[in-house]
Formats: structure tokens, sequence, C-alpha cells
């Protein structure tokens, strides 16, 4: 429960681990000891989901921790971040993670935890970066701006195309997960009926309504489960894509988000219909394969 707040306090103070002695130290260890509590020392009053989802966020952390903390340099990071618009493309520069502690760096830190593929980050994959040109000297003219260093022109992405593909998406999935609640939550028993009249009456199997139930939950509330999961998470994906991307550029465009900054989140639904275990593994970890191949 407290590991993502250390995790945060952690990755904010790095700053201050060469100048205050035992604050490196006495951070890893609480980090370490919350995630080891909520793996062998649950709240049990919370409920089995809570349980399970604090102690797999717990681990999932941790690893976080491991890769922001040990295997990167956090002073070697840097952040696309958006200067301006120059005619048909937008302007930006490589920023390093803000050392002064303040918001700026408490923003680009949440960004590195809730960005476990890097994207718009230079130590991620570059599948995950938009096309970029170098910006030379004079080339950037008047837009050329003195504080900022490395600077890259990128060309402004197809945000029509990008806003009606996601909108569809949020569209289906919430078909998805209103079919799932009709047919599994309001309707369990009506479901068991037609099922059960089905085996008998159609196929002519002569079971006991117990047996379609058990037919139910099998063959169709585990597949049920699994697409209303998938749906969730690609639909919530697709409106926060939206919502950065078409919403907030109505009141301001510096803070708007880009069509390059949101590729999607799972892989090709193909490899689920073909029943490949391979297809499957890369449907769901492609993101996070990428990033160790490179």
């Amino acid at each position: 429960m407290f590991t993502l707040p250390l995790l945060v306090a952690t990755l904010f103070l790095q700053v201050k681990f060469s100048v205050i002695p035992g604050l490196k130290p006495a951070l890893y260890g609480a980090l370490v000891l919350s995630a080891l509590h909520a793996i062998f020392v649950p709240l049990k009053s919370h409920g089995d989901f809570v349980i399970y989802t604090n102690a797999f966020m717990s681990v999932s952390f941790i690893i976080r921790a491991v890769e922001l903390l040990i295997l990167q340099d956090l002073d070697e990071l840097e952040h696309l971040e958006k200067v301006s618009h120059v005619s048909s493309s937008i302007l930006y520069s490589w920023e390093p993670l803000p050392r002064a502690l303040g918001f700026r760096r408490f923003l680009r830190v949440c960004d590195l935890i809730a960005n476990p593929r890097a994207i718009g980050w230079n130590h991620g994959s570059t599948k995950y970066l938009p096309p970029l040109r170098p910006v030379e000297g004079e080339a950037g003219g008047d837009h050329c701006v003195p504080e900022h260093r490395n600077m890259v022109v990128v060309a402004v992405g197809d945000r029509s195309s990008f806003l009606r593909a996601h909108l569809w998406t949020v569209l289906l999935a919430y078909l998805a997960m209103d079919t799932y609640q009709a047919a599994f939550a309001r309707n369990y028993p009506r479901l068991c009926d037609s099922v059960d009249g089905f085996l008998n009456g159609v196929l002519g199997w002569h079971v006991s309504p117990a047996t379609s139930e058990v037919v139910v939950r099998r063959y169709l509330l585990s597949p049920g489960c699994w697409i209303a999961a998938y749906a969730f998470v690609d639909g919530i994906h697709s409106a926060v894509g939206v919502f950065s991307v078409g919403l907030v550029r109505v009141f301001t465009s510096k803070h708007a988000g880009e069509p390059w900054m949101y590729p999607p989140v799972f892989g090709s639904v193909r490899h689920l219909l073909a029943f490949n275990l391979r297809g499957m593994i890369t449907l769901l970890l492609h993101p996070e394969i990428d990033i160790l191949a490179d």
C-alpha cells in the first residue's frame, strides 16, 4: 500500500543521496520492506481483490525501482519537452530530469513511474519515439530558444484519424464491458437456463442444471473476463488519448498530447485468435520486451 509513495519519494529525493547520509539506504530498505509486507503480511480486512492487487503492484513497483535506480542513471535521463510550433511541425527539446526539488521534478518522477514503456524518454525503445529531425544552429531561426538545447523537429501527426480510431475503440470497449455486465452480472441465472436449454433441447445431451452452470463458468465466464479486462485497459488508454490530444488542445496547445504519445497498449488481436502461446505472450508483453531488447 505504501510502496508507490515510497518509490515517488525515493526518485524525488535521489538528488539528495550524496548530501544527506543514510537517506539512500533508508529509502531503499523501506521500499523492500513495504513490498515484503504487502506480499507476506497482507491486510486481511480489505478483501482478496485488494490483497492480490496490492501485492502485485508492490512487486511491479520494486521492478520499476530496480530499473530506474540501479539499471538507469537518473542524471542521464532526458525527456522530450514541447517548445513551440514551426509551421506544420513541432519543436521539442531533450530536457533532463530537473534537479531542483519542485513541482516539475515531481511531475517527471510520476511520469517515469506511470510510463513503463518510457514513451518520450531517451532510455526507452526508439519504437515509441516519433521521427526526429535535429535542429542545427540557425536552422531553427526565430524559433530557437537559447535556454533549450538538443532541439529536434517532429512532424504533426494526423490528429483527426487518431481521434476517430480511439473514439471507436472507446465505444467498442464500452459495449464489451456492458455486454459482460449484462450477461454475467445482471442475467446470470437466465444465461445458465439458456445454456441448459441449448444443451438439452438442441444437442440432446441430457445434462443437469449444475453441469450446465459448470459449462458457463468454464467456457463462457473465463473468456468473458479476459475480454472485459482487455476492453477495459484498451478503453481507458484510448479515453486518455482522446482527452489529451483532443480536449486539452481546446484550452492549450502547449500541454496537449500528440498521437505519437499514445501507441497501442497491446499487440495484434490475431495472436489470441490463433491460440498461439508465443503470440499471446507478444500480445501482452511486447512493449516491455522491446525495451529490454534495446
